[in-house]
């Protein structure tokens, strides 16, 4: 039940940002905070993944007792449980049911509005509170922590060219390759979400500013386009996720198979060999195992 009303709620915010839908206060509340809720997964998933980054360059020869499997579960839950607390606050109170009370004369029932967001989402909520504890710390502590990556892997790469004169140029390659992937991941982060936060501000602090639509849908745009954008990063430059981006759709979309395939094996993958296997495995199960994969992938590295 609770999934049907985010569901319903999702549509009913995404339509009415587009065509003015009326709806019951609430019902158009619940959708927004929807959105909320998933566009701060990806900020805090953004968050734990750069922390992996750096334990796996801090404490390489520990890292697989460290985050392992289970643990990797329990951060990723709480990403999630977290963030579905921070994108509800609005529904148990903090929100402009009065001000939409005070426009319309009514003093209790239920409250037919023009669904728009920052009708029913409060701008003190999503600066005060959103942007400026949610949004801007995550922010500064992957710039710190990717500062830091970059300059482990430097002194790595010092001791390594210093002590061997084994194919130095190769290792340098590799790490200069993951450095890029982690600085682009940052910068797209920072293009996406400010220029809406920037607006929020704006609004908040400048009542009588005018804000032209087409920028603020190019800025809507580009804070949910990073969802989007993130995967694709992550699997063309970052071996470990691809492969197990690869190993996912090769187990569950394709070929039913007996325990882990080998994931060095994955490199042989191909559609053709995918549409002769006679077996699948049910999709459904995905879900839970792809902490266990990821996980996976990262101790073979």
């Amino acid at each position: 039940m609770q999934s049907r009303i985010m569901t319903e709620g999702w549509f009913i915010v995404k339509k009415a940002s587009l065509i003015g839908l009326k709806t019951e206060f609430y019902s158009c509340l619940m959708g927004a905070c929807v959105v909320l809720i998933l566009t701060q997964s990806s900020i805090l998933a953004l968050l734990a993944i750069a922390v992996d980054r750096y334990l796996r360059v801090k404490i390489p020869t520990s890292y697989r007792s460290v985050v392992t499997a289970r643990r990797a579960a329990m951060a990723i839950t709480g990403c999630w449980v977290l963030s579905f607390i921070i994108g509800m606050v609005p529904m148990f109170g903090w929100n402009n049911i009065n001000n939409a009370r005070e426009s319309h004369n009514i003093s209790n029932g239920e409250i037919i509005i023009t669904c728009q967001f920052e009708t029913v989402i409060s701008m003190e909520y999503m600066v005060y509170f959103n942007f400026f504890v949610w949004v801007l710390p995550p922010l500064f502590l992957m710039l710190i922590v990717y500062l830091e990556v970059f300059n482990l892997i430097q002194k790595q790469l010092s001791k390594k060219v210093s002590s061997t004169s084994k194919d130095p140029q190769k290792y340098y390659g590799k790490e200069l390759k993951i450095a890029k992937s982690l600085a682009l991941i940052l910068l797209l982060f920072a293009l996406s979400w400010l220029p809406l936060h920037t607006l929020n501000c704006i609004t908040l602090f400048c009542r009588t500013c005018e804000k032209p639509m087409i920028i603020t849908y190019i800025a809507i745009f580009l804070s949910h386009g990073n969802s989007a954008m993130n995967p694709i990063v992550y699997a063309f430059r970052i071996e470990k996720f691809q492969t197990t981006f690869l190993y996912i759709w090769k187990k569950y979309f394709c070929c039913k198979t007996d325990g882990f395939l080998s994931l060095s094996k994955l490199s042989c993958f191909s559609v053709s060999a995918c549409i002769r296997c006679p077996g699948r495995t049910k999709i459904q199960d995905m879900t839970n195992m792809i902490p266990l994969l990821i996980a996976k992938a990262s101790s073979k590295q």
